[in-house]
């Protein structure tokens, strides 16, 4: 599903472009840069910055070069600030093709769309080595023109904010796991952690123009790839998102939600009457006027009270 089934040549001499995240990976010296430039040898031209800033510099440069493919060495909140330097740059128009090549703590993008687990150096390797690679089709998801793969409020950014505060950011996955089996005994026994986490959104929606009257979400997210971190899958349906993105709205108690964890996980449908996850193509989120905390691809931000997600531009991957 969302998978085509053909062979593209892999891209031409001097037409492929790697932006680098010189944190990504445990940090990238002079070293290892220098390195992924003998790999990508006359083919390619390698961009390390980690500043956002620049990212729009290096955008535009992607596009006065007409590069067509862009290699991607970060994690999720890296790919998600690239695709957004370009989506600026191309204002409109077609994106390039884009390549994920890890180098991220958690990389959830590219264990969704099945890239190898393997370093950054041995995937632009094989990538400029390649005659032929196979080709993904998927949309984005698009929140206050930033674009990613997947969005939430609720207490999944309750939860990242207590993760990024902590030790277990440090410790990648294992970290993560630890602090979600933590949160999950205390949704049961109550604790510390649980009243920093039971954070519902209370709000009305707006789903493809179909207003839904307000009410209480432990979690709401939408997503165009099937994981949303350490392997849980609410969007199953994520193979079918060429032109939607697939909504997840958990209507129950952060007890309930504990409970359907092993589900979520398998991408089997939850409990009936305590979820919705239909594909759409916009979500639109209104408050009483509180402000909207949201992450999207794992970096969190805050909206003012009315909130609008799109799908977003379809992309070559």
């Amino acid at each position: 599903r969302g998978r085509l089934a053909l062979k593209l040549p892999m891209a031409r001499r001097s037409d492929l472009a790697i932006v680098l995240n010189p944190s990504a990976g445990g940090g990238y010296d002079e070293r290892r840069v220098e390195a992924l430039r003998a790999i990508a040898g006359s083919r390619g031209v390698v961009f390390s910055t980690g500043q956002r800033e620049l990212l729009d510099a290096v955008a535009q440069g992607v596009r006065e070069r007409r590069v067509a493919t862009v290699a991607i060495i970060g994690g999720d909140g890296t790919v998600s600030n690239v695709l957004t330097a370009l989506h600026h740059a191309y204002r409109g128009d077609p994106l390039p093709r884009v390549a994920l090549l890890r180098g991220g703590t958690m990389n959830t993008i590219a264990n969704s769309f099945g890239v190898a687990r393997a370093q950054p150096e041995e995937l632009l390797r094989r990538l400029v080595a390649s005659p032929s690679y196979t080709l993904i089709e998927r949309a984005t998801v698009q929140v206050e023109n930033r674009l990613g793969f997947f969005f939430c409020a609720g207490a999944m950014v309750a939860f990242l904010r207590v993760l990024y505060e902590s030790a277990g950011q440090k410790q990648g996955p294992l970290g993560a796991l630890r602090l979600l089996a933590k949160g999950s005994f205390q949704a049961f026994a109550g604790g510390q952690l649980l009243d920093r986490i039971d954070l519902p959104l209370s709000a009305t929606l707006r789903i493809d123009g179909v207003e839904h009257p307000a009410r209480r979400y432990a979690v709401l997210g939408a997503g165009t790839i099937e994981q949303a971190g350490l392997g849980f899958r609410p969007f199953p349906l994520a193979g079918e998102c060429q032109d939607q993105m697939q909504m997840f709205a958990f209507l129950g108690t952060m007890q309930a939600l504990a409970r359907q964890l092993p589900s979520i996980r398998r991408g089997l449908p939850v409990q009936k009457g305590l979820a919705i996850a239909p594909l759409i193509r916009t979500l639109e989120i209104e408050t009483s006027g509180e402000p909207i905390a949201y992450a999207l691809d794992g970096d969190i931000y805050e909206a003012g009270s009315v909130l609008r997600v799109d799908t977003g531009p379809t992309l070559e991957i």
